[in-house]
């Protein structure tokens, strides 16, 4: 029987769909035809013409053990033990990636709780949207997507041990089946994840595309594929490719491919289109985003904040849905030379919380004390995102974030500095943590803070008043202010009003 109509890869048997949202279904016709789909007693019809199409059964509450078919012509397709419940996407790099395997967490305690109610996906990691855009025999590095599988010992070890403990804790509250889409890339640039023409439209940071431009066109595309290809022929006498075939998608060094020309893994732009434009209008209730490691080293880190607005109103576009969720992770601290913008991107994270009040930051500022840029800890920064999750969208009260700095005003011969998230706000441990005064001629003088009504008092020497007040502006913070409930300040820099 010819094939009339092909689904987007994520439509399988397990999958799970975003509870009271429309049931949408996407998928490519190769002609005309009737296209009908019923779940459960809902049933929907629709003719559509040859190329991309998608149409959409109502909403429906918490459900599982459903049964979808799609049926074109003589073409019937059958999907089982279909889920409705709540479905994020978890994005960024390696920190996002993290195997659960490899988490202080798991080593310390190698146990993993199975739960067919958490539905876990994983968007294979790619440089190109078809292994047809390279050349026919390397096949093998273009990873195929793995999922919906539920969390047992085979499908967690290697997923994200951040989404992992985010799915258990939410599920822990709502007792509803819990998806997750995983979409990441370790090493990856904050711009390789917008749409190019976002980028080259948007005149905050569009100069990160302009710096590739020149680059690119003096490369031979020619050689750049040649050069390419002996990138995967070297990975193949190194490394296990079968793993790519194997249903798992690894991430294999095939991807991470640093060379100048257009198959930079870094390019503005190239993951966006290989990999996120295939899942990001399937509708979920929100964003998990950790990133921005890479960007500390960059000058892109300069405009971070900029990035996250572009990066969030796509996402917006995309899901049709202008009040997505989205969370997302603060660096944790870590020290590095060639990471000069580290701070920079952390400061850039709390300004974009501030303008956006709806969106969630979680502080870190306690998980990367060993200076690892890849923090063995991941349970507190999964379970900072659901807590913050129960708190803003699922009307659970519950504070999943430290002090996060908003003011600094003139207070007599004081500067008085105020957070949000600041109830019982306390030192811990003896060390409060640095403060230091910026002056208009570039001086900046170390101060003491004292704790006094919620806020943080920094006695003024003798003189001008300083420009900027800034709270261990550094790549590896030492933080030592917390709220009631242990968790860590953001690092600041704030304009003194």
């Amino acid at each position: 029987m010819a094939k009339v109509i092909r689904l987007a890869k994520h439509y399988t048997s397990g999958m799970i769909f975003q509870r009271y949202r429309d049931i949408l279904i996407e998928g490519e016709a190769f002609s005309p035809c009737e296209v009908t789909a019923t779940l459960g007693d809902d049933t929907v019809s629709t003719t559509i013409e040859a190329g991309n199409f998608s149409l959409s059964l109502p909403p429906r509450k918490a459900d599982r053990g459903l049964t979808l078919i799609i049926s074109a012509g003589e073409q019937k397709i059958e999907l089982t033990n279909i889920y409705i419940g709540e479905v994020w996407l978890a994005s960024g790099q390696s920190n996002m990636q993290w195997h659960l395997n490899i988490t202080d967490e798991y080593r310390q305690n190698p146990y993993v709780k199975e739960n067919p109610d958490l539905r876990f996906y994983t968007v294979g990691r790619n440089l190109v949207p078809s292994p047809n855009d390279l050349n026919q025999g390397y096949e093998w590095a273009y990873t195929n997507d793995h999922g919906w599988v539920g969390c047992d010992e085979e499908s967690a070890l290697h997923f994200s041990g951040v989404a992992y403990h985010f799915a258990h804790t939410l599920y822990e509250q709502l007792q509803i089946p819990i998806g997750i889409i995983n979409c990441n890339v370790g090493g990856s640039s904050i711009y390789s994840w917008l749409p190019l023409k976002t980028i080259e439209e948007n005149p905050e940071i569009s100069y990160m595309w302009d710096s590739y431009k020149s680059e690119i066109a003096s490369v031979d595309p020619e050689s750049a594929r040649a050069d390419y290809h002996k990138h995967l022929d070297w990975i193949t006498k190194n490394y296990d490719i079968s793993r790519n075939a194997s249903g798992v998608a690894w991430e294999l060094p095939s991807i991470s491919y640093r060379e100048p020309g257009p198959y930079r893994f870094r390019l503005p732009g190239i993951l966006y289109t290989s990999m996120l434009k295939n899942i990001d209008t399937f509708p979920v209730k929100g964003v998990l985003w950790y990133q921005g490691e890479t960007d500390g080293a960059e000058p892109g880190g300069v405009t971070y904040a900029a990035a996250l607005e572009a990066l969030v109103d796509n996402f917006k576009l995309r899901q049709n849905d202008p009040d997505i969720a989205f969370s997302y992770v603060q660096l944790p601290p870590f020290e590095n030379p060639d990471f000069p913008r580290w701070a920079t991107v952390c400061d850039q994270m709390r300004k974009f919380s501030l303008r956006h009040p709806d969106y969630a930051m979680i502080t870190t500022g306690d998980v990367g004390i060993d200076r690892d840029i890849h923090p063995g800890q991941k349970r507190p920064v999964g379970e900072r995102l659901a807590f913050a999750a129960m708190h803003k969208q699922y009307d659970l009260n519950h504070e999943y974030t430290g002090p996060i700095a908003y003011q600094a005003i003139r207070w007599g011969d004081e500067i008085r500095i105020s957070f949000l998230h600041s109830q019982g706000l306390h030192q811990r441990p003896k060390n409060m943590g640095k403060f230091e005064l910026v002056y208009e001629d570039g001086i900046i003088k170390e101060a003491k803070g004292e704790i006094r009504d919620g806020a943080v008092y920094v006695p003024i020497p003798e003189g001008l008043t300083p420009e900027y007040t800034r709270y261990e502006f550094v790549s590896c913070p030492q933080i030592g202010l917390y709220n009631f409930v242990g968790l860590p300040a953001s690092l600041f820099e704030l304009r003194v009003e």
